[in-house]
Parts: structure tokens; sequence; C-alpha cells
């Protein structure tokens, strides 16, 4: 929420206050993030929200973020501007695609590119539709902070893999170095002959023969 506001007074500290956008940061939950991409992202997505408006009309802006649900949390930037045609909306996050190209407004084609790439670097996804009455909806995902409780637990379960995987290593080394090793003076027996079973006194050497 504070890194939102930052940027929000970043974008609009040096306009004439009659043109000033109306911009509503809500309630953010905190999220696990890159607090340089994270600040790059927001100004792409409030700066899209400031500069695509009708002539002569004030940006209106909310941005809004839902407790975490799953392990994410969710961020959404809605603005009442121009809004993105529906031909537009599969390729709005490709590199170079503008949607309003032909209407004047300035851009590289980059700033949603950008956005995708940072949001999905950090595991989450991001979208975009309608906005109810007007205007444009983005959204995003970003992980939420893992609770310290759950975190001393996991540091504490991989500290004991860590000491398990160890010792295992260390003896399957060992048990390696015995098989492997050398024993001085001694080799391996011959292989021994089958023992023949003793005759039998008093039988000829045929089997089944008789003396008289």
């Amino acid at each position: 929420a504070a890194l939102a506001a930052e940027v929000v007074q970043d974008r609009v500290a040096h306009l004439r206050p009659a043109d000033r956008p109306v911009v509503r940061v809500g309630p953010l939950p905190p999220v696990l993030a890159d607090p340089a991409m994270l600040r790059h992202l927001l100004d792409n997505m409030i700066g899209n929200a400031v500069k695509y408006v009708r002539p002569g009309t004030v940006a209106r802006i909310d941005v809004t973020g839902d407790q975490p649900v799953g392990g994410w949390v969710r961020v959404e930037v809605a603005d009442r501007g121009i809004g993105i045609p529906d031909r537009d909306k599969p390729d709005v996050f490709e590199r170079f695609h503008r949607a309003h190209a032909e209407a004047g407004y300035t851009g590289t084609g980059l700033g949603l590119a950008i956005c995708k790439r940072i949001v999905e670097r950090h595991g989450g996804r991001i979208g975009v539709a309608d906005n109810p009455g007007g205007g444009t909806r983005f959204d995003f995902t970003l992980p939420a902070p893992v609770p310290e409780k759950e975190e001393a637990a996991m540091t504490a379960r991989d500290d004991d893999e860590a000491v398990a995987r160890e010792a295992l290593e260390r003896a399957l080394a060992e048990r390696a170095a015995m098989e492997n090793a050398a024993l001085p003076g001694l080799s391996a027996p011959e292989p021994s002959a089958p023992r023949l079973p003793a005759p039998v006194p008093g039988r000829h050497p045929a089997a089944g023969a008789k003396s008289d």
C-alpha cells in the first residue's frame, strides 16, 4: 500500500490540481516481491490509467487488493478511460502491440509486456477485462508472504533434511571406501573343483555290478 501511494504521488505531483487524476488506493495486503520490479509494475499500470482518458476528462482510478487466497494476493487497477477493444485484448500484453496508436496516444508498446514479464517472474498471472460502467480493469496476482510460524517450521524442516542428507551421503561414502579398499597380501581364492563321492568297498567301478 505504501509503495502504491508513492507511485501515485510521483505520477500526479507535477500536475495542476485541476488536471490531477482521482486515484483511490484501497487496503492492499503485503506481497512477497522484488520492490524495484513491483514499483515498475504499479507505475506502468497507473501511468496507463492516467494517460488513456478522453480529451478534457480527468482520470479516475481505483487500486484495490484481495486478502490472500491459496498463498496469492490479487491486485486490481481499474479506470474509467477509453477502454480496450475486444479485438486487442488477446494481444495487449505482447511486445510492441498498441491498441490506440491510431488515436494519437504516445507509447512504445512495451509497458504491458514488461508488466506481464514481471508478474510471471514472480509466478503470478495477469489479465485484462472491461470495467463495468466503462474503462478497463487489469488484475494480477503476486505471492503472499509466508507466515512467521510456517516459515520457521519450513526452515527447521529444511535443516533436518540437510542433516539427514549429509549423514546419508557420509555413510554411502564410507561404505564405498570399504568396498573398494585393497587388502595387501590377500587375493581372491581360486574356485575349487567339485568333490566326488568316495568309492564303496566291494563294488565294481561300474555301477550296479556284483562281486562273486
